[in-house]
């Protein structure tokens, strides 16, 4: 828990601000290129059966464990979804809005349930679905940098294979690439992104920050490197300003203020971006005339 803002804090807070704004950047610029935002939001509510389960079981809200029990869970649901999807000849929009559904539901339960039953975890409803600074630990904030680190030297090392997956996907199937493999790799990763980010943002607001960066930065930069680089800047800033302002104003939850601080920076860039075309409207009209 961090309670005085020391130097050391200070420090803790850039890292893991640097390392969800790399993670949740790379994730969301492959899945929203893909047009697969939906596998985030599903990806998002069902690892957080994980965490719940994680919490029930075992008492704990600890990175590794939330991963070891939200991965396979996760993948097992997204197997449902392929299969209901091939076997019934339903939308797949359909199938992962109901899994989705399903999924939020049994959180809301499990969160519930542990949220009357066992005083115990120190831990509140509202806490896991807003996000808290204070569910995280020192330790677990240098596990999730180096993770991101990882994903971050995996990411520029594939980075054709990426562009191809995002672009091009049925030339990777045509030609034997092993897009299974790797297209499970990448769910992995989300899975991992999204149980870091989760606990800082929050259940509820984790889709929206991992996608939302992405959304806006795409229309101001010519490369998908440079889509990586100021959606993780964007990110970063914005978890550091979250993280900062709720430590300093503990009634406010640490996910609410991320999401308000980069729904700010999202207005500032759409106003930059409707004055700069205004203004390219305007020189091109005095070029005609």
């Amino acid at each position: 828990m961090i309670d005085i803002l020391t130097t050391d804090d200070l420090l803790l807070i850039i890292q893991l601000s640097v390392a969800l704004g790399i993670a949740t950047a790379i994730n969301g610029v492959i899945f929203s290129l893909r047009d697969e935002t939906r596998v985030i939001t599903l990806v998002t509510y069902s690892s957080s059966i994980g965490n719940a389960l994680a919490l029930f079981f075992v008492g704990t809200t600890a990175f590794y464990v939330n991963m070891l029990l939200a991965i396979p869970i996760v993948i097992l649901i997204l197997a449902i979804s392929k299969a209901i999807e091939y076997t019934k000849k339903v939308s797949k929009s359909i199938v992962t809005t109901t899994m989705t559904t399903v999924s939020f539901a049994t959180v809301i339960v499990l969160l519930s349930y542990i949220d009357r039953n066992f005083e115990t975890h120190q831990i509140n409803f509202t806490m896991y679905l807003l996000g808290n600074i204070r569910l995280f630990e020192s330790k677990e904030i240098n596990l999730i940098f180096y993770i991101s680190m990882i994903i971050a030297i995996l990411s520029i090392i594939n980075i054709n294979r990426i562009k191809q997956n995002i672009f091009d996907k049925h030339f990777l199937v045509t030609n034997n690439l092993k897009y299974n493999i790797f297209n499970l790799m990448l769910i992995i990763q989300l899975i991992i992104t999204v149980i870091a980010s989760s606990q800082i943002v929050g259940i509820v607001f984790a889709p929206g920050f991992i996608i939302l960066p992405v959304i806006i930065i795409q229309y101001f930069v010519k490369s998908l490197l440079q889509l990586f680089i100021f959606s993780s800047l964007l990110s970063s800033v914005s978890v550091f300003v979250g993280i900062y302002g709720s430590l300093l104003m503990p009634l406010f939850s640490t996910g609410v203020v991320i999401i308000l601080t980069l729904t700010i920076f999202v207005l500032i860039l759409l106003s930059f971006r409707f004055l700069m075309y205004k203004r390219s409207i305007k020189k091109n009209i005095l070029k005609v005339t």
